[in-house]
């Protein structure tokens, strides 16, 4: 456990400028989008995708142990399950503007790796993956990225999974990368998308100059040199 919360309420209130309904009654610890994988503590970011929308799934998280869910509108029911941070665009927006308010942890820092953006390991599903809809916005914000998964095939993509990627990231092939040890060369942040059991040696390869989000809990007992953030478990 962190010797300091990962976000308190006020700071989430500034960063997002939105509003606050109900008490925050544990520490704020992580942040989530899968009810699946919630645990005490996280922010839950209800997102909306094509087909699902995490509003719907707020009541749920709150009841699992989240700690917060940001929301762009409140039911009665959210409000019976716990606390929410209500924000006047898409929880989306409110979670790059928690990103914004973060990087003050990583100035200047605007080389990110990506390892792993299919919806899950050993598949070349792109649809509906968040990863995919986190490097649009990072490319929308400025940064440069590289992105590795040995399951994606660029090529080999068809029907509606070649048209997700190409709406969602016109120029993908020109970031992906077939090395993780240029991925790791290049970037001074590096986001860890899935349970690929490939990336467990990245974590040796790192130094005191990366900066680690790892989405997936990658490894329960965490050895590296580098700073290590667990986000989304």
């Amino acid at each position: 456990m962190p010797e300091r919360p990962l976000w308190t309420a006020q700071e989430l209130l500034a960063a997002t400028a939105g509003a606050l309904h109900g008490d925050v009654k544990v520490p704020l610890n992580g942040v989530s989008i899968d009810t699946r994988t919630v645990a005490p503590g996280d922010i839950f970011i209800a997102l909306k995708g094509e087909s699902r929308d995490g509003h719907d799934f707020v009541p749920q998280a709150l009841r699992a142990g989240a700690g917060l869910a940001v929301v762009s509108h409140v039911t009665d029911e959210m409000k019976s399950a716990g606390a929410l941070l209500e924000v006047s665009q898409d929880p989306l927006r409110g979670l790059e503007a928690m990103g914004r308010a973060s990087r003050a942890w990583n100035k200047g820092k605007k080389n990110v790796g990506v390892l792993g953006f299919s919806f899950k390991a050993g598949t070349d599903d792109l649809r509906e993956s968040p990863i995919v809809m986190l490097i649009e916005s990072l490319i929308g914000k400025g940064y440069k990225l590289k992105v590795y998964d040995t399951n994606v095939n660029l090529a080999k993509l068809f029907g509606a999974n070649k048209e997700y990627i190409e709406k969602h990231i016109e120029h993908i092939s020109s970031l992906m990368t077939t090395s993780i040890e240029e991925l790791v060369s290049f970037a001074d942040i590096i986001v860890i998308g899935n349970k690929s059991d490939e990336f467990k040696k990245v974590l040796a390869m790192l130094t005191e100059r990366h900066d680690v989000i790892d989405l997936v809990r990658i490894e329960k007992d965490v050895k590296t040199k580098a700073r290590y953030e667990g986000l989304c478990w």
